[in-house]
């Protein structure tokens, strides 16, 4: 989540409230052991300001902030992401899984 709020007001957006939730699937390997073989991230995103991010953009921060996030790459498992969304509010939603990486062009 830090790292997305400092990517987002990198790129001039202004985060109001960003509210996460994480949900894991844990898996037996071939040893019988668990390991978390996915991660959910849904999170809800109030922005400020009249500068409204489009959903690439909000896909290329969510996916730029996981590059830099020690925790999402000591995670061996696939991590997907899923947003919540309200109408009212500056609320924005998005889903998908976190594919490529990009970075907002000024």
């Amino acid at each position: 989540m830090l790292w997305f709020l400092h990517v987002a007001c990198a790129a001039g957006f202004i985060p109001e409230i960003y509210d996460g939730a994480a949900e894991g699937v844990m898996t037996e390997n071939e040893y019988r052991v668990l390991w978390i073989s996915l991660i959910t991230l849904q999170s809800t995103i109030v922005w400020g300001d009249e500068k409204q991010p489009v959903a690439t953009e909000v896909d290329c921060m969510h996916n730029l902030a996981r590059k830099h996030c020690f925790i999402a790459n000591v995670v061996t498992g696939m991590v997907a992401r899923g947003a919540l969304m309200a109408s009212e509010a500056k609320r924005s939603v998005f889903n998908g899984v976190l594919g490529c990486f990009c970075v907002r062009g000024r």
